[in-house]
């Protein structure tokens, strides 16, 4: 290791943002977001019982894989107008695809999807009059 990662790595670590360092370091899976109509996902969070259970995430999120409810997933997700990624959201995963939906999940390269306020903050979000509504996301790591 080099003595300016070194010192970069000790100084993240004495801010608290190793969690997000490691993550950096980790290739992301990259694939496609997209977005919960407003409200859904907090009403999904509270039907299983996290809604607000965590201070430390910025929203909530839908994998194709249920054993993942509960963890939080480190996510960028890519601005479709300006093209820049978002900085970390850290989303507690609430949700996952049906079985009926997940190999069309899978097969279109859906990694995640989002509570609206995500997407909205992030600059994705579709209103019904202006955005997709999907874009692209980095999928850095999923922890507890």
């Amino acid at each position: 290791m080099t003595q300016a990662l070194l010192i970069i790595k000790l100084a993240l670590a004495l801010i608290g943002s190793v969690q997000h360092y490691t993550a950096l370091q980790a290739h992301p899976m990259v694939g496609i977001a997209k977005h919960y109509q407003i409200g859904t996902m907090q009403r999904v969070a509270r039907y299983r019982g996290l809604y607000g259970t965590r201070t430390d995430t910025t929203g909530y999120a839908s994998v194709p894989d249920c054993g993942r409810i509960g963890q939080v997933v480190s996510a960028s997700f890519r601005n479709p107008h300006s093209l820049v990624w978002s900085g970390f959201e850290r989303l507690l995963v609430v949700d996952c695809s049906q079985d009926v939906d997940r190999p069309r999940h899978l097969a279109e390269g859906l990694l995640v999807e989002t509570d609206y306020a995500t997407a909205d903050h992030d600059g994705w979000a579709w209103d019904g009059s202006k955005g997709e509504g999907r874009t692209a996301v980095k999928v850095y790591r999923f922890s507890k």
